[in-house]
C-alpha cells in the first residue's frame, strides 16, 4: 500500500505555544507542549509485530512504519484471513496463529496493539 509522502520529521519544535504558555483556548496548561515534533529511531531494524489488523492498524500504524521504512515481521488477528490480508499489504513474513506465538519470536522486538477495549 502506499500513500501520500509523510511530513518530514524533525528535532526541532512546532511553531506554537511552549508548555506553560496560553494558547488559543486560554489558559495554559503545563503538562502540554504543542511544539514537538516525533523523531526517527536511531535503529529502523527492530522487529515490530502487530496485534489487531483493523482499519487503525492497515491505515494509520503500518502506513507510517512501511514510510519510514521500519522492519515489519508479522502481525496477529483473531480473524486469521485479516491477519492473512494484512501481511500479504505489507509484505510481512509471518502470521502468527496466537498471541504466545507472537511473544515467543525474536524478531518481534515491539508489539502494537490496536483492538477495541472488549477484545
Amino acid at each position: 500500500m502506499s500513500g501520500p509522502n509523510p511530513p518530514e520529521l524533525s528535532p526541532e519544535p512546532a511553531p506554537g505555544p511552549a508548555a506553560g504558555e496560553a494558547g488559543p483556548g486560554g489558559a495554559a496548561d503545563p503538562r502540554l507542549d504543542l511544539r514537538y515534533k516525533a523523531r526517527l529511531p536511531e535503529k529502523a531494524d527492530i522487529g515490530i509485530a502487530v496485534v489487531g489488523c483493523g482499519g487503525i492498524m492497515n491505515y494509520a500504524h503500518l502506513p507510517a512504519y512501511a514510510a519510514h521504512g521500519l522492519n515489519l515481521v508479522g502481525c496477529f488477528d483473531v480473524n486469521r484471513e485479516a491477519a492473512a490480508k494484512t501481511a500479504e499489504d505489507f509484505g510481512m513474513p509471518r502470521v502468527y496463529d496466537s498471541l504466545d506465538e507472537l511473544a515467543r519470536d525474536e524478531a518481534a522486538v515491539i508489539a502494537d496493539v490496536a483492538v477495541p477495549p472488549w477484545e
